[in-house]
């Protein structure tokens, strides 16, 4: 059926080559798929009885497009076994093995694809992601050169600077973006600014950039070969799916392109709506996020995931008092998400109404015991109020429910130097080192407690 079966995936990801021959199948059942679904991959079946290699790949590109990975896989295997000389199906192998997270062999197909046209650029993009995912900086350097070198200049311009953070080179980072700096500036690019800005200890340049950073995604780039696969989705729940599966950073213009036409095509459809904002959102369109959930909530005015990302987006503007109105109506609607609660006791939080946040952490306790944010958000409102010890039971949960919660530690230490136990105060700073936190801070701490130790002794 349409679920791959995890001994072939297996298989599929330990094979560096395709050495072995993969039959396209042209039997796959269709009995649970939509009535449209089934009557046009019945038609393609069909034709591609013939076994000629165009007629495999549409049936591939269609099994893919409509649910059937690992159909799609096996026919994109036989093409290349019938035209070697083609490197649109070793490069549609490479993406169907990274959308399974199978990084390696998604390389080694790519890197094939690559040996037979080196020009193409969304090739030299993907080969840059992947070795970036992996930590192979300088692998992922040279491929986005060369993505730089065949025409895809901004996205390998990102994508370089991206390595240079990794490296921990912040002044070639900001050299890198240095054409992309104008007024239009992407919000992911300011956040790069920022980071590198902030690294080189210039704490004004890095706040005028993180001012004009959102919770957008890595812009994409426009990948011509995978536009081919786009008219063989047959339905609305198949195109759905497609587009959400894509909805990640780096964000492909083309995912934002079908979004889009989709919901203009079924607006009156929450799911295509909601799939647009969130492609608007990675796309860093944020007046078209606030577009789409206004006409959103006019349309459906007593759905409660609208106010949500209305909230959300209110929140990346920095605008808590719209937020909470927002989350507040969410909940009146039924809402009961853990994280909504968690941005309500904030938004009370800063507004000074203690009582008010800490009752909406508990909240989000009781709808999601395994989540630490509450846990610390409550121990900052009793650290702050002077109640030591129930700051330091909330610290402490925050931890074990996420043994690498740095943010718990540090406010468990607060608590420790406070209370004069220096000695676990000490220890626990060690393991904020071996968990990365900034050397910085620490030091601070470290500091403060040299400093109680001498007054004690």
């Amino acid at each position: 059926m349409a679920l791959c079966s995890c001994l072939l995936w297996c298989v599929l990801a330990q094979a560096n080559t395709n050495s072995e021959y993969h039959e396209c199948p042209i039997d796959v059942s269709l009995e649970k798929v939509d009535e449209e679904v089934k009557t046009s991959l019945t038609a393609l079946q069909n034709t591609a009885a013939s076994r000629e290699v165009v007629d495999l790949g549409t049936l591939g590109m269609a099994y893919e497009m409509n649910g059937f990975p690992r159909a799609a896989f096996s026919c994109y295997v036989e093409c290349e076994q019938l035209e070697p000389s083609n490197p649109i199906w070793s490069y549609f192998q490479a993406l169907l093995h990274a959308a399974r997270g199978e990084t390696a062999s998604a390389i080694e197909r790519v890197t094939h694809s690559l040996s037979i046209d080196s020009g193409y650029a969304p090739a030299w993009m993907w080969l840059g992601e992947w070795n970036l995912e992996l930590n192979e900086l300088e692998s992922a350097k040279s491929a986005y050169e060369n993505a730089y070198t065949n025409g895809e200049k901004e996205a390998s311009q990102i994508g370089l600077a991206r390595v240079y953070m990794a490296m921990d080179l912040p002044l070639k980072v900001i050299n890198q973006l240095a054409d992309l700096r104008g007024s239009e500036i992407h919000p992911y690019v300011a956040g790069l600014l920022g980071r590198a800005y902030q690294q080189l200890q210039d704490s004004e340049a890095a706040s005028e950039f993180f001012r004009l950073a959102t919770n957008s995604g890595i812009p994409g780039w426009y990948d011509s070969r995978s536009m081919q696969k786009q008219k063989f989705s047959f339905s609305i729940s198949a195109q759905l799916g497609q587009i959400r599966a894509q909805l990640k950073s780096p964000l492909d213009p083309l995912t934002l392109d079908r979004a889009e036409n989709l919901h203009r095509k079924y607006h009156t459809y929450k799911g295509t709506l909601t799939t647009a904002i969130e492609a608007n959102r990675l796309a860093g369109n944020i007046e078209r996020v606030r577009e789409l959930l206004n006409e959103g909530i006019q349309q459906f005015p007593d759905y409660a995931l609208l106010y949500e990302l209305l909230g959300e987006f209110h929140i990346a503007q920095n605008d808590y008092s719209a937020a909470k109105k927002q989350f507040l109506r969410a909940i009146e609607l039924g809402s009961e998400e853990p994280w909504l609660y968690i941005q309500l006791g904030i938004v009370f939080l800063q507004e000074g109404q203690t009582e008010t946040a800490h009752s909406y952490f508990q909240g989000a306790i009781e709808l999601d015991a395994t989540n630490p944010l509450p846990h610390y958000w409550q121990g900052l409102i009793h650290f702050a109020t002077g109640n030591n010890e129930q700051a330091d039971q909330s610290f402490r949960e925050s931890i074990k429910l996420d043994p690498e919660f740095a943010d718990g530690y540090i406010g468990l230490v607060k608590v420790l130097i406070k209370q004069s136990q220096l000695t676990e105060a000490n220890q626990l700073l060690q393991q904020l080192i071996e968990l990365g936190v900034d050397l910085t801070e620490v030091g601070v701490f470290q500091g403060e407690i040299e400093r109680l130790s001498t007054v004690h002794d």
